[in-house]
């Protein structure tokens, strides 16, 4: 392999990933992405808030 086609193989890596975070930032992927993460610790704090509350429930109904 001469170096004129490793430095083709590496402008065209280098191009995928650019036209790759266009591609993200234009279609908000990376956005939807950061707010679905969120949604995901919400819920768990959500489920293990409702686990707190079941646990104080029924050690309330046994006394």
């Amino acid at each position: 392999m001469s170096s004129d086609e490793l430095w083709v193989i590496v402008i065209l890596i280098v191009v995928f990933y650019l036209c790759r975070e266009l591609n993200c930032w234009y279609l908000k992927i990376n956005d939807r992405k950061k707010q679905m993460d969120q949604m995901i610790e919400n819920q768990k704090e959500i489920i293990e808030l409702l686990k707190k509350e079941r646990t104080i429930s029924t050690q309330n109904e046994e006394n």
